[in-house]
């Protein structure tokens, strides 16, 4: 059966839905890349490869929950032993996981930051920017497990949480993602608002409520669910 599905890629060109995240994204991003004949060093081969190993943990539990996140396109079958190959994959893992950051919005808790400062303990307020990487991995974290229940916090609940911004680049993206990531699977205070969560979707939170119902505290919050 022929794949009707339009093609997002042309190439290192994006071409589609201007509504996706990977639209903005690549406008910046794919001015970064290596074009024509330029083709990047060994060293360069080596830091795309582990980007994309650090950011993967990140992109592997945002798949799972939301595969339509996968770009249509070439096949990378041919994958890290091309000159460009690494970089590309990369540069098509950061739109990916953009893209899924776009779609968890509506599960967004504007409560998580603060959650997140007192899981910390310390003593840092939940603005500051050396919290801000462990911020975004918890809001991601509680986001997955309320988008598994279907439990959406609805306006204006949502708007109570910026992710911050990051320089267009492929850089720029993979530096702030590496430690979002690696927040996102060893940050004990990410996993103490992910049981935060857990323990208030069990409790009956109602997402179609206008205004966010309180969580349980962390120190309530049970730590078993499987």
């Amino acid at each position: 059966m022929t794949d009707a599905r339009p093609h997002a890629w042309r190439g290192n060109r994006w071409t589609g839905p201007r509504w996706s995240a990977a639209h903005g994204a690549a406008a910046g991003l794919r001015q970064r890349l290596p074009a024509g004949r330029t083709l990047p060093t060994p060293a360069g081969w080596l830091r795309a490869w582990h980007g994309y190993r650090r950011i993967g943990p990140l992109w592997t539990a945002m798949h799972a929950a939301l595969p339509e996140i996968a770009l249509t396109g070439p096949a990378l079958r041919l994958g890290f032993m091309l000159p460009l190959g690494a970089r590309f994959a990369l540069y098509r893992r950061i739109i990916e996981i953009r893209d899924g950051h776009l779609a968890l919005r509506p599960y967004f808790h504007p409560e998580v930051p603060a959650w997140t400062a007192e899981a910390e303990g310390s003593g840092l307020d939940a603005a500051s920017e050396r919290l801000a990487p462990i911020v975004e991995a918890a809001t991601i974290a509680a986001a997955l497990e309320a988008a598994r229940s279907g439990r959406r916090c609805t306006p204006p609940g949502c708007e109570g949480y910026v992710p911050p911004q990051v320089r267009a680049s492929v850089e720029a993206e993979t530096a702030w993602l590496m430690q979002v990531s690696d927040a996102f699977v060893g940050s004990a205070a990410v996993e103490r608002v992910r049981r935060r969560v857990r323990a208030g979707l069990d409790a009956g939170y109602d997402g179609t409520d206008r205004h966010p119902a309180p969580f349980p505290s962390a120190d309530t919050a049970s730590p078993h669910r499987s």
